[in-house]
């Protein structure tokens, strides 16, 4: 994979807010979450769902189906232990298993 970290800055937006990712089995309380400034830059991003975005990078995505083996990879750059000292651990839990 061709991946490689990226800074951004402003807001962090939501491609789709009804995303599984951000909603299932939790809603999550994901415009609340640090990013740290940092985002990806996709070498080939037509493998990817952008999640969430910041500064026009995503900082949240999700492989596309059969685009890397069976499986997805998850790319994030908000960090969950961030999260849990921020919002607590019943914010960081339902992120980590949504």
């Amino acid at each position: 994979m061709d991946l490689s970290a990226a800074s951004v800055s402003g807001p962090v937006t939501a491609v789709d807010p009804d995303h599984p990712v951000l909603t299932l089995p939790w809603v999550l309380d994901w415009d609340a979450y640090p990013t740290n400034d940092l985002a990806w830059t996709i070498g080939d991003p037509s493998d990817f769902e952008n999640i969430l975005m910041q500064g026009g990078k995503p900082v949240v995505a999700v492989s596309k189906d059969g685009a890397i083996g069976s499986g997805h990879v998850f790319l994030s750059s908000i960090q969950p232990r961030a999260v849990a000292q921020l919002l607590g651990n019943d914010e960081a839990s339902p992120f980590m298993f949504n």
